[in-house]
This record gives C-alpha cells, sequence and structure tokens, in this order.
C-alpha cells in the first residue's frame, strides 16, 4: 500500500523521482525501505531527512498531501509527519487507508476492458441478428415448401394468405428471438445528476479543475444533471477518466452523486 502511495506522490515531482528516492532509502536502512514504514515510521522518517534533506522531506510530504487529498483523503502535511514522528503505524495506516489512488496503468487498463466489453457486446448483437434473420428465412422457407406441396388443393387466395401468415409469423419469431437473446451494448449513454456541495477542488489535478468548470456551467441551482458521453466528448475526455474526476471531487466534498439513470 504505502510503496504505491510513495509512487503516486513522487511522480508529480518529475519522472525517475520515486526510483531515485528509493534506491537511497534502501541503500540507507539496508532493507525494503517500506517494509521499515510498516513497522517504523519514525525510521523511515529519519532516514529520508538523512538522505534528501530535511526542507526537501518537508516539501516532499506538502506535494504528498495535496496528492492524497486530490485522490480524497483530508490530511495535511503536518499530520502526516507528526504520525511518523510519534512513530505510530496504527495512525499513520488510518490515514491511508481509504486512499483510492488510480494509477495511470489502472486507468489504461480499466479503459480497456470497457472498450473490449463493447466490441464483444456489439459482435454478439450482430451475431445474433444474422442468427434471428436466418431464422426468419428459415421459418417462411418452410412455410412456402408446405404451401407449394398443398397448392393443387388450396385456391390462389388461399395460397395468398398461407404465404402472408408465414411470412408474419417468420417475422415475429426472427424478431423474439433477436430481442430475447440481444443486449445494448454498455455505452457512456448515462444522465448523471450530482449535488455542488461547495467544497474545494484538489489543487493538484488541472484535469479535475476542468471538470468542475464544465460542471458549473451545466448548473441549475444546486443541482447539475449532465450527460457522460456529451460532457466526456466536450472535454476530450474518455468517459473512464472523466469517471474518475466525479468520483474525486465527489470524494474531496466537491460534489455528490444524487442519481444515474
Amino acid at each position: 500500500m504505502y510503496e504505491e502511495i510513495f509512487r503516486y506522490g513522487s511522480d508529480s515531482l518529475g519522472p525517475g523521482m520515486f526510483r531515485v528516492l528509493r534506491d537511497r532509502l534502501e541503500a540507507e536502512l539496508g532493507e525494503d525501505p517500506f517494509e521499515v514504514l510498516e513497522r517504523s515510521p519514525k525510521r523511515f522518517l529519519t532516514a529520508m531527512r538523512k538522505v534528501i534533506g530535511y526542507r526537501t522531506t518537508e516539501a516532499y510530504f506538502s506535494m504528498l498531501a495535496e496528492r492524497l487529498r486530490a485522490a480524497g483523503i483530508a490530511v495535511t502535511k503536518d499530520e502526516l509527519i507528526d504520525a511518523m514522528e510519534k512513530d505510530d503505524p496504527a495512525k499513520l495506516e488510518l490515514i491511508f487507508r481509504n486512499a483510492r489512488i488510480v494509477t495511470p496503468f489502472e486507468r489504461m487498463y480499466r479503459q480497456k476492458v470497457f472498450l473490449q466489453l463493447e466490441k464483444a457486446a456489439r459482435a454478439r448483437q450482430r451475431r445474433v441478428a444474422i442468427g434471428s434473420a436466418l431464422l426468419g428465412m428459415g421459418m417462411f422457407s418452410l412455410v412456402l415448401l408446405v404451401v407449394t406441396l398443398a397448392s393443387t388443393f388450396l385456391s390462389q387466395f388461399q395460397i395468398n394468405i398461407a404465404l402472408v401468415a408465414g411470412a408474419v409469423i417468420a417475422f415475429v419469431i426472427a424478431a423474439e428471438n433477436y430481442l430475447s437473446n440481444t443486449n445494448p451494448a454498455p455505452k457512456a449513454e448515462m444522465m448523471i445528476r450530482m449535488r455542488i456541495l461547495g467544497g474545494a477542488v484538489p489543487p493538484v489535478d488541472e484535469a479535475l479543475h476542468r471538470v468542475f468548470t464544465a460542471l458549473l456551467r451545466e448548473r441549475r441551482g444546486d443541482y447539475v444533471d449532465i450527460s457522460l458521453t456529451s460532457l466526456s466528448e466536450s472535454l476530450e475526455m474518455s468517459p473512464v477518466d472523466l469517471i474518475d474526476s466525479i468520483m474525486v471531487l465527489q470524494r474531496a466534498g466537491v460534489i455528490r452523486v444524487e442519481s444515474i439513470s
């Protein structure tokens, strides 16, 4: 848990910062630094101040606190450092327990799964449509065969009635088969109603400010009704990223999702 959170905070300071910090801490502590953090936060903090300096450590935890607030955890730099200086693993774990950090890899993976599900659903719809059409054609062909064999005993009017009835029955069976065996593709076509609570938008992520500004443009009183597809297209964001941003804003107390339809 701690390693992923520190990686998340380090990424905001520049590429490769996490690897540099981890290597220096491991050299100083002689073991995995995040295993040390789980057992003795104070020892970890002391080593960190030694390898990157007191002021840099303060700045690091300040940035880490901002990143955690963006992830929905109300915490300050002083609270983080205080828990570590008191060598209180339980308190530190309590602070981090509810962190919901969405890493770039996780976001990419979720988006890929979403697209694969949509593609699979559309492919199934095509297969069901083709199967239903073939079923209807088969039923009508059977009726046509029976009518042809019995045409000697039927008048032209009766033949016409039988063919029309056969066509209607074949269409109904094909339509029923299609409707009962297909589901709509999992699109992002949904309406979301949110309530503006008035909390502060986490300052770290520019995307959050873009999303919140877009929500304010659609505001009607205390509520916002938006189409997920329309908003994601206007912001040039994927539906997955937009949902992540909405959830972060909700955890930060800025909005509350009231309903999804």
